[in-house]
């Protein structure tokens, strides 16, 4: 049943913004947990995100702060179905369960309602109070669901433990053997910047005193694809101090650049793929838009940097540092949108001690280590009422799986769906006051 309920969840393509299909997906989940439904306090927020509390035995003690689990609904469309090898709206087929949501994150999502429907079914009841927020609106930035969720709270006064949100995963050791379970300290920030380049344009059989194609071009191709902040984000140390325990040399090493020489162990760490994602700024170029005929200069040109920022720097910073390259008068250039990196929690609490247990407990991993999560998620919008913010869910990402995320053929294993399942049960389990 576990499986065929998560398989009819993917069947619903609930692109951000299908009303019609979030509205039918909505209703699948209240005929498929019914014991969440009756049990639970529950509303809908903004259309279709849903708003769940259950009521702990100690609920409204003083500093007995309630945790909040936060998954979506929403997905990103599906891409060409033509080139998926089983349907993007949910197929079992050989053990794996494919569909768009499959990994993003629909298996946490159920994974939550299962742990929760099959507690209540056994009689269990949390001490403190468990909010589940289920966004409608996550992919395109949470503004409907989560944000006013969490306006609400903020509003009403609810103060929250911890918030667990989507982020980490369980990934091959980047530096070592094994698997680890990496689960996110911190979130990067973000912002997009729009650089324009003006001329007079004018025919092309002319020479150009100035082609603002040919100029942003030429400027972008000179712009590196990362910027250090000034100093090595403490969860992306955290990170590869504990990926190389177990080889000496390597964290002698790290020991002593980050002690003697951090700028020159900053930039070491940033020259590796695997590792630049959690110590730098990455400033991706992702639209590029020019001319309106072919035997024309065009007199204007746009660029769109994709700037994903690591905590030690803050959009002001970044935004700054792209004027620096694109100076005026020639380049006109703005910021869109975007969010600062969010707090880095300490590994040493007792929230991502509790974590590391439940990982422990049920060998999902070798170690469990703190990261910067890379992507953007809801639980940012929760930070002016929530203590603590980890992001992470127990998918096994691997080869086979990771380019479905957004991707084809976006699936996972059985197997690792029923470890999620688990894991929510016993995080719930463990949720008692300390």
């Amino acid at each position: 049943m576990q499986m065929d309920r998560l398989v009819r969840a993917l069947s619903f393509p609930t692109v951000t913004g299908a009303h019609a299909e979030l509205e039918a997906l909505g209703n699948f989940l209240t005929e498929a947990f019914p014991r969440v439904h009756a049990g639970l306090e529950w509303e809908r927020v903004g259309g279709h995100t849903r708003v769940y509390r259950w009521r702990g035995s100690r609920s409204g003690e003083e500093g007995v702060l309630p945790e909040l689990y936060v998954s979506h609904m929403d997905v990103v469309p599906a891409g060409d179905a033509g080139a998926w090898s089983r349907s993007p709206w949910g197929e079992r087929s050989e053990g794996r369960i494919y569909g768009r949501g499959a990994i993003d994150v629909k298996c946490g999502m159920m994974g939550i309602l299962e742990a929760v429907e099959g507690l209540l079914e056994g009689g269990w009841q949390p001490e403190r109070d468990v909010w589940v927020v289920l966004g409608h609106d996550e992919e395109t930035g949470g503004a409907e669901g989560a944000a006013a969720v969490a306006a609400r709270f903020v509003e009403q006064g609810v103060r929250l433990g911890c918030v667990w949100d989507e982020g980490g995963a369980i990934v091959e050791n980047p530096m070592g053997e094994g698997v680890v379970a990496a689960v996110g300290v911190a979130e990067k920030g973000w912002v997009d910047v729009r650089v324009v380049a003006r001329g007079t344009g004018g025919h092309a059989s002319l020479a150009a005193k100035f082609n603002p194609l040919a100029e942003l071009s030429r400027r972008v191709a000179r712009l590196p694809e990362w910027v250090l902040p000034r100093e090595i984000p403490a969860a992306g140390l955290g990170l590869v101090r504990a990926l190389s325990a177990g080889r000496p040399l390597q964290a002698a090493g790290i020991r002593l650049g980050a002690a003697l020489a951090p700028r020159v162990l900053h930039r070491a760490l940033a020259r590796n793929r695997d590792v630049r994602t959690q110590v730098a700024t990455l400033v991706t170029p992702t639209l590029f838009t020019a001319g309106h005929a072919a035997n024309a200069v065009p007199d204007r040109a746009e660029v769109v940097l994709n700037c994903r920022i690591a905590p030690g720097m803050t959009r002001a910073e970044v935004v700054g540092w792209v004027r620096s390259r694109f100076p005026a008068p020639d380049y006109e250039v703005e910021a869109v949108g975007g969010s600062e990196p969010s707090p880095t929690v300490d590994p040493r609490g007792e929230a991502f001690g509790r974590l590391r247990g439940v990982v422990e407990e049920m060998g999902l991993a070798c170690k469990t280590v703190p990261m910067v999560f890379i992507g953007i998620t809801d639980s940012r919008h929760y930070l002016p009422c929530a203590e603590t913010v980890l992001r992470f869910v127990p998918v096994r990402l691997t080869a086979a799986n990771r380019s479905g995320i957004h991707g084809i053929d976006e699936h996972i294993e059985e197997s690792n769906y029923l470890e999620i399942i688990g894991f929510y049960e016993r995080m719930l389990r463990k949720s008692g006051v300390v």
